[in-house]
């Protein structure tokens, strides 16, 4: 993912129904500690109905700065 790309998923997040779970799973693993990428793997999970949807944002609300 490009810088580009992901400044544009921040700003619009909506844009998430274009990239695969898989991809946001493996940029908040390579990233362990970035909460913005936690946040929008949450959010990509719920979207997705992933079985891991609250996990994820449990993880996502562990990372974050202003829970």
């Amino acid at each position: 993912m490009t810088q580009e790309r992901f400044h544009r998923l921040l700003d619009n997040p909506e844009l998430l129904a274009t990239i695969p779970y898989e991809e946001m799973k493996t940029l908040a693993l390579t990233y362990p500690f970035a909460h913005n990428l936690r946040y929008l793997l949450a959010l990509k999970a719920r979207q997705d109905e992933h079985p891991d949807a609250d996990r994820m944002l449990a993880t996502a609300a562990t990372y974050s700065l202003d829970r």
